[in-house]
């Protein structure tokens, strides 16, 4: 995903980012830093199509080979046993240990289980069953003071545990802030004061005043300008649509995912499919919540190189949204027959 960016905090400068107007020291360069201005190429060669994302000089290379060692859990989708994380890979599906086999971590269990203290894998938690962890629970339960409660039902204000990204999906907006240093709380669906994308200089830019009053943050963006944009709030339409989806995929298919991946992108890919509408669609509500600020007026070369996976996840959204013409090919033939009836 996005990997580099850098988070404003008051007083401190955003980078620019763009396609160079002129080359670069060597035709395999995509990338010099001079202080805070980063010039790209993009990397055009054959073979050599691949710029490391980072802030210093960085030259063309092989596209780095992706392993295929455990990078499948139980219940998802395989092609040899190397493929499957403490598992075996039979008829197309990684298989692991069923209920009451043996097993060292959760890893080894089916889709419904999970590793109890006697290396057991055992049956994922009901609602209000004792829990110290969320993989304890079913996939729609997440452990909240020690006890598996259904997710999106944590009133605004109250307290959880984390905060990641703006998000905890036991609250009920899907939303959540830090008060202090290891205090987070459930945010209501507020939506950002002014018209989105919002410009700032500091956190002080992107106060939402509702019943708790918080700043959304101010983040660097990538692009050539410099400047830096207000993170989305829990009622700002990307976000809340995000939230949406997530809402649904827990009501449904969640449950066939292991219980290390009910929200991962491999289980959804392998339940919903990669081209469904539903798929394609959650992608990129999700990549567009995340990035926001980053991907504020990239060039190509940033499209490129910082937030590819963003642009695909937005050209995939847009194919299967493209809204038909409002005239049918009837109504033009139609109007063809009456232009020749009048010559």
């Amino acid at each position: 995903m996005l990997l580099f960016f850098l988070q404003l905090a008051s007083g401190s400068l955003c980078g620019s980012f763009q396609c160079s107007n002129f080359a670069l020291n060597s035709t395999n360069q995509c990338r010099e830093q001079v202080g805070l201005i980063f010039n790209l190429a993009v990397c055009s060669q054959y073979y050599y199509t691949y710029c490391q994302q980072g802030y210093d000089d960085a030259y063309c290379t092989l596209p780095p080979i992706a392993s295929d060692v455990d990078i499948a859990l139980p219940g998802e989708s395989c092609i040899y046993d190397r493929n499957c994380k403490n598992s075996l890979c039979n008829d197309g599906v990684c298989n692991g240990a069923s209920s009451g086999g043996y097993c060292f971590d959760s890893s080894a269990c089916n889709p419904g289980l999970y590793c109890d203290t006697n290396n057991l894998c055992i049956a994922l938690g009901t609602e209000a069953m004792a829990c110290q962890e969320d993989y304890e629970c079913a996939n729609k339960l997440g452990c909240y003071n020690k006890s598996c409660r259904s997710y999106f039902t944590l009133a605004e204000g109250t307290y959880v545990d984390s905060c990641v990204n703006g998000m905890n999906f036991m609250c009920l907006s899907g939303g959540c802030y830090q008060m202090n240093n290891n205090t987070y709380a459930c945010l209501g669906n507020e939506k950002s004061e002014k018209v989105l994308p919002i410009p700032c200089q500091s956190d002080d830019d992107c106060i939402i005043d509702g019943t708790v009053m918080y700043s959304s943050g101010c983040t660097c963006g990538y692009n050539a300008e410099a400047s830096a944009f207000c993170n989305l709030a829990p009622g700002d339409e990307p976000f809340s649509n995000f939230i949406n989806y997530v809402k649904n995929w827990t009501d449904t298919s969640i449950t066939k995912c292991h219980t290390y991946a009910r929200f991962s992108q491999t289980c959804m890919g392998d339940i919903l499919n990669t081209t469904s509408s539903t798929y394609v669609n959650m992608t990129y509500w999700k990549l567009l919540t995340l990035n926001y600020s980053l991907i504020q007026n990239n060039d190509p070369c940033v499209q490129e190189i910082y937030t590819s996976n963003y642009w695909a996840a937005k050209s995939a959204y847009d194919s299967q949204n493209v809204k038909p013409n409002h005239h049918s090919y009837s109504h033009w033939l139609t109007l063809g027959l009456i232009l020749i009836e009048m010559i």
